[in-house]
């Protein structure tokens, strides 16, 4: 099981997703999204804001396309969001020193440990 998991979007797929409270990614995420289940911490991260928004709550478990027609067919690993409180937005450079990077990405997975120290950036 995976403690908390970040998302990606770009500016028109981050408004669908919040809209839908679906979150969805490549392909290539499947395994890990699979992973997630009902209670699991999510972010989203703007790819063109920079920014990681959160926290949400897997409302289940993530799996291919609960919603085919979401994204434009792109991002078939999706799993269904709540609101837990408060949504906040900080940029993405205040969590370098607590999750990897490539690039301007950051990682996807987050174990306990590094959710715990996230999660206090959004109080």
């Amino acid at each position: 099981m995976i403690d908390g998991f970040i998302f990606r979007a770009d500016n028109k797929i981050f408004e669908e997703a919040i809209a839908k409270n679906l979150f969805g990614e490549q392909e290539y995420y499947l395994p890990l999204v699979k992973e997630i289940q009902p209670g699991t911490t999510i972010f989203l991260y703007n790819t063109q804001t920079q920014k990681i928004n959160g926290p949400f709550q897997a409302q289940g478990a993530g799996d291919k396309y609960l919603d085919p027609s979401a994204f434009s067919g792109m991002y078939p690993a999706q799993v269904r969001v709540k609101r837990t409180e408060t949504i906040k937005s900080i940029d993405a450079s205040e969590l370098s020193e607590i999750i990897g990077f490539r690039g301007v990405f950051p990682d996807s997975e987050l174990d306990a440990q590094k959710l715990k120290k996230t999660l206090t950036l959004f109080k």
